[in-house]
């Protein structure tokens, strides 16, 4: 992407440092001079969706996603771009400013956030304790090769764009 339009990169390698333990404070810093966050995720694999996806939503950025998370299922509708709908970097890349370009598509990236949806940064932990000790929990599975069902059956793939 970087091909195509200026990328700042955040975390230790980039030129967005942030202090430890000061990843809020970044992301509200970032929400005022930046209008996408590229929550890309190091690996493709089903229902695989880090926290980089789930704390940018607390801010007035778009989340890019990039993974095999079914972000439809977990997200707010309407809340992010996914990658992983375009060919090529270069076709994100003219979405992303096509979007950037126009308030009011920029905006309706947020629409979620008038209409009741809200994001928490931790489950309720009394919803958890209930779930742990639901009959729907108590369900016993047993797998015999963890390595295989880790890697092998977490259909991870490598995108097939150029």
């Amino acid at each position: 992407m970087a091909k195509h339009m200026d990328v700042v990169t955040y975390g230790e390698c980039g030129v967005a440092v942030c202090p430890f333990n000061r990843t809020d404070e970044c992301l509200k810093k970032f929400s005022q001079q930046y209008f996408f966050y590229l929550a890309f995720e190091n690996s493709i694999c089903d229902d695989y969706v880090t926290e980089k996806f789930f704390r940018t939503l607390k801010y007035n950025m778009i989340p890019v996603v990039f993974g095999g998370g079914k972000y439809s299922k977990i997200a707010p509708p309407g809340s992010y771009i996914d990658a992983l709908d375009f060919y090529s970097p270069k076709d994100l890349s003219d979405h992303l400013y096509s979007v950037a370009s126009r308030f009011a598509v920029f905006a309706e990236y947020f629409r979620w956030k008038i209409e009741g949806y809200d994001v928490y940064d931790v489950p309720d932990p009394c919803a958890l304790c209930e779930k742990l000790h639901s009959q729907s929990f108590n369900v016993h599975t047993v797998y015999h090769d963890i390595q295989e069902w880790w890697v092998g059956h977490s259909h991870c793939h490598k995108w097939v764009g150029s």
